[in-house]
């Protein structure tokens, strides 16, 4: 069984009948909605529409983030920043034609490409050739400059340097070396396959009615939230997808990044357990006792991904005293209100900072180690 997410969301006590919406079934991961018949032969085709489409798209994606890693990391970056309003937009309305017509344009435009290195993959192949042996040089000459000065140590200690272990010394094993990257630490590294073994559906709420309330209730708004629930799933799961694609399966060493998938998990899972919480937000339920409209409150958590959690340097998630007046009288809130949410929000968000300061160092290391390969 999927676990269940705790939500504040949750109306009424656990001794009123209720009509929930939950995941019981791990390996279609289709919600089901009880006493609410809306597995139809119908719907079964269009879930199984859904899962194709799905399945492809991943497929999709794989494939052009491994051809985008052979070229240039200096083009990647290039492409990726200069995109990105593009597809922000794609994400806001959802038209694929408007996204093509984009795309074309963009691509088609001198201004846009001028400056972009791109490979043939004949060229592609060519250069990850040459940069495996460069690597490979690289990594032996820093085993043995290791292992030279474990000697030295030695010497010095009046011991015999041969008696040295190679796999004894730090640095010293080209499988595991620092120019690979720093490994990802967790508490416990041989749980990993059965975190990823976990469904992954942070959506996934319970939401009960009181049994004088649940008999009046519209199938067509349970029917309606169960399909919301399910898309905040399916966005989960690709965005989780594409990361480890990109940071973990496709990384040039995947033994020192592959404990981040924990780290990327925890960061989505926060997000969408958060996003499926706040459909169900009013003013009785809100944090703590702080009576925020749903406008204000929506207002503030976009202020906050801005500033709390996106914001670059070491003042990630911190407000100055000129950033929480602004924020404070465009809410019409008072600022110690504002400040114990964002203090509040700042706890609940741990996850998400993490995993984008993991992001931010994983491409930090592919680009130092593009640049070793002489493929910057």
């Amino acid at each position: 069984m999927a676990p269940r997410i705790p939500s504040d969301s949750t109306v009424g006590s656990s001794s009123h009948a209720s009509s929930r919406m939950d995941i019981d079934d791990p390996v279609s991961r289709r919600t089901s909605v009880t006493n609410i018949s809306i597995h139809d032969a119908q719907q079964e085709e269009l879930e199984d529409r859904f899962d194709f489409l799905t399945n492809a798209l991943n497929t999709i994606r794989f494939d052009a983030q491994r051809d985008l890693n052979l070229q240039p990391k200096s083009t990647q970056l290039a492409l990726s920043t200069k995109t990105r309003p593009i597809f922000k937009a794609y994400g806001k309305h959802g038209s694929e034609a408007q996204l093509s017509k984009d795309i074309k344009e963009f691509l088609g435009s001198h201004n846009n490409t001028r400056g972009l290195t791109v490979w043939s993959p004949e060229e592609a192949a060519t250069k990850e050739k040459a940069a495996n042996g460069r690597m490979t040089h690289l990594k032996l000459l820093t085993a043995a400059r290791a292992l030279d000065a474990a000697q030295r140590e030695a010497i010095a200690r009046d011991e015999d340097p041969a008696l040295i272990d190679p796999t004894t010394v730090e640095n010293a094993d080209i499988n595991n070396s620092p120019l690979d990257g720093r490994r990802t630490l967790v508490n416990d590294e041989e749980s990993l396959e059965l975190v990823q073994e976990m469904e992954f559906e942070p959506a996934n709420i319970r939401i009960s009615f009181p049994e004088e309330v649940a008999g009046n209730i519209p199938p067509e708004i349970l029917t309606t939230t169960n399909n919301i629930l399910n898309l905040l799933n399916a966005q989960a799961n690709a965005r989780l997808e594409g990361y480890v694609a990109k940071y973990i399966t496709l990384h040039p060493s995947p033994l020192q990044t592959r404990n981040g998938y924990g780290i990327l998990r925890l960061g989505l899972h926060e997000e969408y357990a958060q996003q499926a919480s706040n459909l169900f937000a009013t003013a009785q339920t809100n944090n703590d006792g702080l009576m925020f409209e749903q406008g204000q409150r929506s207002w503030l958590r976009e202020c906050f991904d801005h500033l709390g959690v996106k914001r670059e340097g070491g003042r990630q998630g911190e407000m100055t005293e000129r950033e929480r007046g602004l924020i404070a009288r465009a809410v019409g809130l008072d600022e110690d209100a504002v400040e114990g949410w964002w203090e509040k929000m700042a706890v609940e968000t741990r996850g998400r900072k993490g995993m984008a300061v993991w992001m931010r160092a994983r491409e930090l290391e592919l680009v130092r180690k593009a640049k070793l390969e002489g493929r910057y």
